[in-house]
């Protein structure tokens, strides 16, 4: 957001400079002839002050988030007034990236700018659901109990996204080694059979043609290959990302794979929706940031899509029920809540219902891909001693 600097006189007589945020010069002359009867000049000075290191390689995890969020419980909890209280947090952080963010804060606060629209304008990677809560703490006066309820949400959410990391760890590395290790024989070890077993007379066995086959392939077309291989990466990463939802619509009907990516999605929508609305945030407004936390692009379309049914009169439940993207026990759930007067407790119960729905899942689902992995891996080897040794032992025989 742009930042005006202003002249005025208060109604004392006294000449003030600041820093007011504005969209426009016109909205920065009505909003600084709010707080002084009398403006003598105003110009455009640059941007909102935002937190230089804002790629994805120095954006904090959730983990560094629900402490920063703890941090400030704490202190503002003790009494200390809120600007204070963010450039202790900046000082006491050890994350050089969250630091920077806190201290952009407070610089954004000093021109006048809210605590919670400060949060916005301080770096990209600050989540939409802390911008939201912290506002609705700002409103109500509470700001402890928001910050409080964000390291409670953001937590739990590092926590399930550390299970399922942990999970994939093992398949991925084992994929990875069986690519190299099939790479490495293809084109370093079979060439050189190949060079005896060009010599036999007789046929060869069809898994050392085969074998033979891919080798001749892979060393004589490297470049074709590979500009082969990124020219598929490409087209396929383009059209994800102009499907990206039919993607995650068909990824929540593969077995196994499909009820845990639906039970993930349960789990960021409950969680995310249950933060924002115990902290006292409007059910579209929470709606429609949910629906960018989500992962699943699916998913997330049909909550951005029930914005406008809310809008309109309709319940929340019946809302998820007409879309289908949502479990039934999730939107029954949900009318309950609706008809109780809680939906924030509810949702917060089904929350850690998919919290554990998830981590069984992805032990389920772990539990499927090693002996997966391992009959893969063992079906290259028992390829390659065909390939290789039957001929030789046939070879040695005839000796």
């Amino acid at each position: 957001m742009p930042v005006y600097r202003y002249r005025a006189i208060t109604l004392e007589g006294k000449a003030v400079v600041g820093m007011m945020p504005a969209r426009s010069r016109e909205e920065a002359i009505g909003r600084t002839r709010q707080r002084f009867p009398a403006v003598t000049g105003i110009r455009r000075t640059g941007r909102m002050q935002r937190s230089m290191r804002s790629s994805i390689l120095f954006r904090p995890g959730d983990k560094a988030i629900a402490v920063m969020c703890n941090r400030l419980s704490i202190i503002l909890g003790s009494g200390m007034p809120t600007s204070e209280a963010i450039r202790l947090a900046a000082d006491q952080s050890r994350d050089r990236t969250m630091g920077g963010m806190l201290r952009a804060v407070s610089e954004n606060m000093e021109t006048g700018l809210g605590l919670a629209a400060s949060f916005a304008e301080s770096a990209d990677w600050v989540p939409q659901e802390l911008v939201e809560v912290v506002r609705a703490g700002e409103e109500s006066g509470s700001l402890p109990e928001a910050f409080a309820s964000l390291e409670s949400y953001f937590e739990k959410r590092a926590r399930v996204s550390s299970k399922i990391l942990n999970s994939a760890i093992y398949p991925i590395i084992v994929f990875i080694c069986s690519i190299v290790v099939g790479t490495f024989v293809t084109v370093m070890v079979v060439p050189r059979f190949m060079e005896v077993f060009s010599g036999l007379d007789r046929e060869l066995p069809f898994a050392t043609r085969v074998l033979m086959g891919i080798s001749n392939f892979v060393t004589q077309n490297p470049v074709g290959l590979l500009a082969g291989a990124a020219l598929v990466a490409v087209l396929f990463a383009v059209l994800y990302l102009r499907r990206r939802e039919m993607f995650s619509r068909v990824a929540l009907r593969l077995p196994v794979l499909g009820k845990l990516l639906r039970a993930q999605g349960s789990w960021q929508f409950a969680g995310a929706m249950a933060a924002m609305l115990t902290g006292g945030t409007q059910v579209t407004r929470a709606l429609e940031v949910t629906s960018r936390a989500v992962s699943n692009r699916f998913i997330g379309g049909a909550a951005a899509r029930m914005c406008a049914e809310l809008e309109s009169g309709r319940g929340l439940g019946e809302c998820m029920e007409k879309s289908r993207a949502f479990p039934a026990m999730l939107t029954e759930l949900v009318y309950a809540g609706e008809q109780s007067g809680s939906l924030g407790r509810v949702l917060e119960a089904a929350a850690r219902y998919y919290e554990e729905d998830v981590a069984m899942r992805t032990e389920r689902l772990l539990a499927l891909l090693e002996p997966l992995m391992l009959l893969i891996v063992g079906g290259m080897v028992l390829m390659l001693l065909l390939a290789v040794y039957v001929p030789m032992l046939t070879l040695y025989g005839e000796m």
